[in-house]
């Protein structure tokens, strides 16, 4: 069980350090856009 709750914890780390690497890049990119349109990005599954 608690190498479930251990796994359980890693992929959430993992993914949110992803969506906050992706956003970092997005910023980069269109530092004069506005937020909503970046995070439609990443709803859209992470289209560039």
């Amino acid at each position: 069980m608690k190498k479930n709750l251990v796994a359980l914890i890693l992929l959430v780390v993992l993914v949110i350090t992803g969506i906050v690497s992706v956003g970092g890049t997005k910023s980069m990119l269109f530092s004069g856009e506005d937020d909503s349109i970046e995070w439609n990005a990443l709803k859209n599954g992470h289209d560039l």
